[in-house]
């Protein structure tokens, strides 16, 4: 093993800290199905800030060590209650100008009271969702690590929770080749603890997960094409499914084009409401055409931030949407989408 120098100090040069953080891990084999659980929830506004160099986990914030073994005060580099506010849900991207492309650790405080209600009671902490890798600490003890800016987690805390709590929360929004999204893609990885948590009531013998067996298996066949838009010659794609026999259902799971809202012009105008209407119009009349097609899905319902786009139209953002990134104003496209989802119901069997 090597030595490690004299002026060797754990929280600024020891490469591996985060392996102590890896060794509980909130996957899926821990989830419970929470539907019709008591919850309480913790959303609200909690202390936050940025934590560059992710020193909480590095010189060991979350045990709260303020004091000495023989008593003396200690200068820690944290002060919780003096943080600024944040809203939890949300992306502390959208939450603050000088974070909107801040793409790195952040974290969150706050105390809660918790009082059993019954005997043998169990409790959760749940999170729905926080991009991308969660750390959580409570009452000065690892609780755990989750991975995964979409999937809900939880942990059972009953053990080590208390009648007055500080839960504090680390969380990694850095982009990575192993993590999604990429080092390089299409959309910009927003931080935070972006949905709700959860305290859940539990009893002491309780049901983990039910679900109902609808298959033993489904098959079917995903496309993502963009004729009209990324391949101009439309054309292609009619000829395509006519001459494709799949012998299975199909899912369009995207299509479309780019319009920046309210740039009027031509059907043969890229950028503009006419192009992306004209597209979707004869997109879905050659679905109608297809038998074999089961399912479709835009891309993409609202414009979003992504920091390759940067042309006139663009200024940042994909804007596939059918409804504008304030999320408020539909453009033509999102009319002949619900047109089409409004056939596909008078048609029904």
């Amino acid at each position: 093993m090597k030595e490690k120098p004299e002026n060797f100090t754990e929280g600024i040069h020891n490469d591996d800290y985060e392996n102590e953080y890896l060794q509980t891990r909130l996957n899926a084999s821990r989830l419970v199905n929470i539907t019709g659980r008591e919850t309480e929830s913790l959303n609200g506004k909690w202390n936050f800030g940025v934590d560059l160099y992710d020193t909480c986990r590095r010189s060991h914030w979350w045990r709260e060590e303020r004091f000495s073994a023989d008593g003396r005060e200690l200068p820690v580099d944290y002060d919780w209650e003096s943080w600024e506010y944040i809203t939890v849900p949300s992306c502390w991207n959208m939450q603050k100008d000088e974070l909107r492309y801040y793409e790195g650790y952040g974290v969150y405080t706050r105390t809660f009271r918790y009082c059993s209600r019954a005997e043998g009671e169990r409790l959760l902490l749940r999170f729905e969702g926080a991009a991308y890798r969660t750390t959580i600490f409570l009452n000065g003890t690892i609780i755990g690590t989750h991975d995964g800016a979409s999937t809900p987690f939880n942990a059972d805390i009953t053990d080590i929770v208390k009648k007055d709590n500080r839960i504090i929360v680390s969380v990694d929004a850095s982009r990575s080749p192993v993590r999604v999204p990429m080092e390089n893609t299409d959309w910009f990885n927003y931080g935070g603890i972006y949905r709700d948590i959860y305290l859940v009531r539990l009893p002491s013998v309780y049901i983990k997960d039910w679900f109902v067996r609808l298959a033993e298996y489904l098959d079917l066949i995903g496309i993502n094409e963009y004729y009209g838009w990324y391949d101009p010659d439309f054309e292609k794609l009619p000829k395509i499914l006519k001459n494709s026999n799949p012998g299975k259902p199909v899912l369009i799971c995207e299509f479309g084009g780019d319009a920046r809202l309210g740039q009027r012009g031509t059907i043969d105008e890229l950028w503009t409401e006419d192009k992306q209407k004209r597209i979707y119009e004869q997109q879905v009349e050659t679905f109608k055409k297809c038998p074999y097609i089961a399912g479709t899905t835009p891309w993409i319902l609202y414009d979003f931030r992504c920091p390759r786009r940067l042309n006139r139209y663009q200024e940042g953002f994909n804007r596939k949407g059918l409804i504008d990134v304030g999320r408020k104003t539909r453009k033509p496209a999102f009319y002949v989408m619900r047109e089409f989802y409004a056939w596909i119901k008078s048609h029904e069997i």
